[in-house]
């Protein structure tokens, strides 16, 4: 904080492509709201951006600030002007002059490496990911092998019963994916948008997953017979009833091929065929996104591209352990 004018200044060591575009001179918006770990901000042209820390994973949106998170009210103003970000008259400014400009690489197909192929790494690598501790969320749904004495387990009652809910429809989704049907996946997507609490609810999260890797494997592999944008918009219309502005803006970046780091290193990690300690390594750093998150975002994208590989259909993806754990759980869990 400057002492003399009283203004806190910050500044932002990476920012996302995504956020220099909506940051031009003279733009402006409003705070939407200040959670732990973020300040979310929405342009006046409806675009969402948001300040994270240093600890949080880079996404295209966000601007990774040194230091501490400021803390405006919601509601509050901001204005662009240079590369320079005012919120609250001069109460907090963000400078990114020097800050690196952040961009996912898109996932490259390793050559002679086929759909099929990927599914068995999946498969065969199962035991290194004993080391990613106790699934969460839809990650119960991963027949994963666990710690000594571990199970799929979450002490929050109301994150299973979103799995519990979303089983039905999260089945649908898989074997459409194996079919190769799009339209039919999106259907099923419909059962899980809103479906769990917080920030991200759970559905949408694991939603989400599934979709980022159905557009990175289709770019690559074109397993549809079509899968463009316009195949997404009625889709993303009826979500956008559905759940909170943040969890749809994260939800359509997913239709797009655009997630954040931890996503995009995993899912290049596994299409290059890289060794299963990398892949692992990378999904670690998925898994430790929120309190379920990162759990239901591994969830999607394995479901999906396990499924899409014909490396295994549903029901053995599917833990027959893990599900009656956590249908176990849905009805003794909270007692």
């Amino acid at each position: 904080m400057d002492p003399l004018s009283g203004t806190q200044c910050q500044s932002a060591t990476c920012i996302g492509a995504t956020a220099q575009r909506v940051l031009v001179d003279s733009s402006s918006g409003r705070v939407l709201a200040v959670v732990r770990g973020a300040v979310y901000l929405r342009s006046d042209s409806g675009e969402l951006i948001w300040l994270n820390s240093e600890s949080a994973p880079m996404h295209g949106r966000g601007l990774c600030l040194s230091g501490g998170l400021p803390r405006p009210a919601a509601g509050s103003a901001y204005v662009v002007a240079g590369d320079r970000l005012a919120i609250d008259g001069e109460t907090i400014t963000v400078e990114w002059g020097r800050a690196v400009l952040w961009s996912p690489e898109a996932p490259r197909r390793q050559a002679g490496q086929s759909l099929e192929d990927i599914g068995h790494l999946l498969q065969t690598g199962r035991p290194a990911y004993a080391g990613l501790g106790e699934p969460r969320g839809f990650g119960a749904l991963l027949s994963l092998p666990q710690p000594v004495g571990g199970h799929p387990t979450d002490k929050d009652p109301a994150t299973f019963q979103a799995l519990l809910t979303g089983l039905p429809a999260a089945r649908r989704m898989a074997e459409a994916c194996t079919a190769r049907d799009l339209g039919e996946i999106l259907d099923a997507a419909d059962d899980l948008v809103g479906l769990g609490e917080g920030l991200t609810p759970s559905g949408d999260d694991f939603v989400g997953g599934m979709l980022f890797a159905i557009v990175n494997l289709q770019a690559l592999y074109a397993p549809f017979p079509a899968c463009s944008p316009s195949d997404f918009r009625p889709f993303l219309g009826r979500a956008r009833q559905s759940t909170n502005i943040i969890s749809f803006t994260l939800l359509s970046d997913h239709t797009a091929g655009q997630a954040s780091e931890p996503e995009h290193r995993f899912l290049s990690a596994l299409l290059a065929g890289c060794p299963t300690e990398v892949v692992r390594h990378t999904a670690s750093d998925v898994v430790r996104i929120g309190h379920t998150t990162g759990w239901d975002l591994l969830a999607g994208i394995w479901v999906a591209v396990a499924n899409m590989a014909h490396g295994a259909r549903f029901p053995s993806e599917v833990s027959a352990s893990g599900v009656a754990l956590a249908e176990d759980h849905g009805r003794h869990g909270s007692q």
